[in-house]
């Protein structure tokens, strides 16, 4: 094999003079700024439906919760009135019962105060239905480009 050198340039290479050279110089400002991120969450949503169980177990809705309660203060109150009104009527009748009548009226008083109302509850058969909805976060991020100043850059 025989090489042969000569003095012409490549086809593809280019000799640089001076005054290109200097027209090529570049700055770079290679400081450190930071990446800017923004997050944006929303909290998730969370819904229970307590119906099934309430219809289960025999609870009404807090409307007819609060009419019930209203009508179980009205009877007892009545109750309590009736109650004072017939301890007032044999109190007055004295004579017609034997032995000490304001005793036994203190005794009744003291036994119905004292009753204790005992209610057992179990548990339903359904479970509430849970619904929750979970949003992905938005994350933006900026980048700080590296900056060149040159002859052809503004």
């Amino acid at each position: 094999m025989i090489f042969s050198v000569s003095n012409q340039p490549m086809p593809y290479s280019r000799l640089m003079t001076s005054r290109e050279q200097q027209q090529e110089k570049v700055e770079v400002d290679a400081s450190y700024t930071p990446a800017e991120i923004e997050i944006h969450k929303r909290n998730p949503d969370m819904e229970a439906d307590w119906d099934s169980v309430r219809e289960e177990i025999g609870y009404l809705g807090p409307d007819a919760q609060i009419k019930e309660l209203q009508a179980r203060a009205q009877q007892k109150l009545a109750e309590g009135i009736a109650a004072r009104v017939q301890a007032g009527k044999r109190a007055r009748d004295i004579h017609k019962e034997p032995g000490n009548i304001f005793g036994k009226l203190a005794f009744e008083r003291y036994q119905a105060y004292r009753r204790a109302d005992i209610q057992l509850d179990a548990a339903p058969k359904f479970g509430v239905q849970i619904d929750v909805r979970i949003y992905p976060p938005e994350i933006e991020v900026e980048t700080n480009v590296l900056k060149l100043k040159g002859a052809d850059s503004p």
